[in-house]
């Protein structure tokens, strides 16, 4: 381990002063950690307003009786409004209720056990590539929005109404920036899980709506099957709520979703070792006949295909969750991924019906016009002399 400490602050939250600063001292030994600070539940809101930590060592309860739980609350406000990886350092961790206990910045080491304050060491270096990466992120994230800025604040942007020239500005800067965090992939290619947003950025109870290419699973299906997976398919401008409560349309149309192994194989009509050598082609496109091949993303999505002709409607309130047979909004796409999934319905299934017609015919009359513009004769009688464009008697002479 390197002998040089690096910058990470860690905020220990605990009533009991003794534990506190017995957990504080260990951990100031350590070589990745160069300040440790103690608070007490009162203080510890105003503590981290001045500054969030690195990483927060959280007691849950206070008093002999651990009948009182300030900890749980802490953990939410940290969690909602300044965001760093907790670790809950508790007696009895398992009898308080935290929402993301689960979630991998959190880790839970429970008090008084023997070695309790190694684990806590433990706990906070398995964190630590995070908290660094996060940093890097910040860093880049705060000088590349600095220069969205100054080229937003341009002449054209600045100009109308001076009220409104600090918001257009502002707002403008913001776009750029949205845009910019694609450009900053450094030429690496896109990883295939990567077209997911999951969660999507916004859930339905937060306010969120269905779009189009959105992945739904049954509520009481499993995550790891595909068959319990539907994409949405109607227009993300219907299932907009505008000015009402509901959006403009009662039913949702979804593609149902299938196993790679049986679904994909059979709609490609290839043998597997075919499959190898066609696929990267294929999956270029985005998309073969009416399926589409959806990317694994481990542990959350698993490898799929979205069949597009295997349709369904599904009652409005059903694919935002409402009821017992309701599902989850699993992902969102990103675009252009999106809109890869409107083409390739469109061309699956909204073609047009068209009568039959002698194509033949046509074909030799598209042909005898060419040939004749050429200077030629059809090689079949078709249709009137298509006229010569202007100049186009020296063009032919010259080539």
């Amino acid at each position: 381990m390197s002998t040089e400490k690096t910058s990470l602050r860690i905020l220990i939250v605990d009533d009991h002063a003794g534990v506190a600063e017995s957990l504080g001292a260990w951990l100031s030994r350590s070589d990745s950690i160069s300040s440790v600070e103690i608070a007490t539940f009162v203080d510890c809101g105003r503590r981290i307003a001045q500054g969030a930590p690195d990483i927060l060592v959280l007691d849950l309860a206070a008093g002999e009786g651990q009948a009182e739980t300030p900890g749980t609350a802490i953990s939410e406000g940290i969690w909602r409004d300044y965001f760093c990886p907790i670790v809950i350092y508790s007696s009895f961790p398992e009898r308080h209720e935290v929402g993301h206990r689960k979630h991998r910045f959190v880790r839970t080491v429970e008090k008084g056990d023997v070695d309790s304050e190694e684990e806590v060491l433990l706990a906070i270096q398995s964190l630590l590539p995070y908290v660094e990466a996060l940093r890097v992120e910040q860093r880049r994230n705060e000088v590349e929005f600095a220069s969205c800025l100054r080229d937003a604040a341009s002449h054209s942007l600045m100009a109308g109404d001076p009220a409104r020239q600090v918001e257009v500005v502002m707002r403008g800067a913001r776009r750029r920036f949205a845009a910019q965090l694609d450009e900053m992939q450094f030429g690496e290619e896109q990883e295939p899980w990567e077209e997911y947003l999951c969660p999507p950025l916004k859930s339905i109870e937060e306010g969120g709506n269905l779009l189009t290419g959105d992945l739904l699973c049954r509520k009481s299906g499993d995550r790891q099957e595909p068959h319990d997976y539907r994409m949405v398919l109607s227009p993300s401008c219907d299932l907009v709520a505008s000015g009402s409560a509901e959006p403009k349309i009662t039913d949702v149309l979804v593609a149902k979703c299938g196993r790679v192994s049986a679904d994909a194989a059979m709609a490609f009509n290839m043998s597997a070792s075919k499959m190898r050598d066609r696929l990267p082609a294929l999956l270029n496109r985005g998309y073969f006949e009416d399926i589409i091949p959806m990317p694994e993303l481990t542990g959350q999505i698993p490898a799929m295909v979205v069949k597009l002709k295997a349709l369904e409607l599904l009652p409005f309130g059903v694919a935002v969750g409402k009821g017992s047979g309701g599902f989850d909004r699993v992902a969102s796409l990103d675009s252009p991924f999106r809109e890869l999934v409107s083409w390739a319905y469109t061309q699956t299934a909204a073609r047009l019906g068209l009568p039959d017609r002698d194509t033949g015919k046509w074909a030799e009359e598209l042909v005898g016009a060419v040939e004749r513009r050429k200077g030629g004769t059809a090689s079949s009688g078709g249709g009137p002399d298509v006229p010569k464009e202007p100049g186009s008697e020296g063009n032919e002479k010259g080539q």
